[in-house]
């Protein structure tokens, strides 16, 4: 397997995990519980900062090739393009309510907070799935090394943000909160 995807899957792996904390969070919401709200924000900014822009941007490359070689994908990675899009949607809305909250701004409806933050786990979680189980295997298949270092050398650098220590201080939280569950 290429390294962009190894990167590609690992970053799945990343965000599945982080999809598991932030369903915690929200379980403890569910049972009327006060949740840390740094955390959770923590999390949204990551997925703002780092899926929904350097890992959707790369995997559309990847789709876009992999649909000249297989046009009967097409509709799939539209698909998946456009869910990059609401997903970033989404995930700018709950950001903005968690911080609003935070900040004191908004006294949400502890309903309508776990119905947003459901809905965003939950179409992350069947968006992966479906990554993962159509367009990932045929882009392994059908892109040829060659074909996948030329994109990996054609994109601005795609390092996850909690791998690199300069930017690491910006999630030292989640990070610490990570590795304490290892």
């Amino acid at each position: 397997m290429s390294a962009l995807m190894q990167r590609i899957r690992q970053d799945h792996i990343n965000i599945t995990r982080l999809m598991d904390i932030l369903d915690a969070q929200v379980g403890l919401f569910h049972r009327g519980k006060t949740p840390d709200y740094n955390l959770m924000l923590d999390i949204m900014h990551y997925m703002m900062n780092y899926p929904n822009i350097a890992h959707h941007a790369v995997e559309e490359i990847v789709f876009e090739k992999l649909m000249d070689l297989r046009p009967e994908l097409k509709s799939q990675a539209r698909e998946i393009t456009r869910q990059h899009r609401e997903l970033a949607e989404k995930a700018h809305a709950f950001t903005d309510d968690l911080q609003a909250i935070i900040d004191g701004y908004s006294i949400m409806v502890r309903d309508q907070v776990e119905r947003e933050a459901r809905y965003y786990i939950s179409l992350l979680r069947e968006h992966l799935r479906q990554e993962e189980a159509d367009l990932m295997p045929a882009a392994e298949q059908v892109l040829s090394e060659k074909a996948l270092r030329a994109i990996e050398t054609s994109i601005p650098d795609m390092t996850d943000p909690m791998a690199n220590k300069q930017a690491l201080k910006e999630y030292e939280t989640l990070y610490k909160h990570i590795t304490n569950e290892e």
